[in-house]
């Protein structure tokens, strides 16, 4: 088997990108959130995260999987929009 072509440093799952060691801090490697989209509010991320959920929910054709049904109807009834 060959080596492997990894890319260097983690990947920022707020901003989508791979982004090298220096630019997370102590706590954004475990929680995989660079220093720039640390310093979002506490809102937004959790804003971020919540689209992150339904867009998990939903398929590449738009499906919704029998078995998330029940998850994404949580996110239809919360209290904030």
């Amino acid at each position: 088997m060959g080596k492997r072509n990894k890319l260097p440093g983690h990947y920022c799952w707020v901003c989508g990108r791979q982004r090298p060691n220096e630019r997370f801090s102590g706590k954004g490697h475990s929680k995989h959130i660079c220093q720039d989209c640390s310093k979002l509010g506490a809102e937004e991320l959790a804003y971020l995260q919540n689209v992150r959920n339904l867009e998990r929910c939903v398929t590449w054709e738009g499906f919704i999987r029998r078995k998330q049904r029940a998850e994404f109807e949580t996110f239809l009834q919360h209290d904030d929009p």
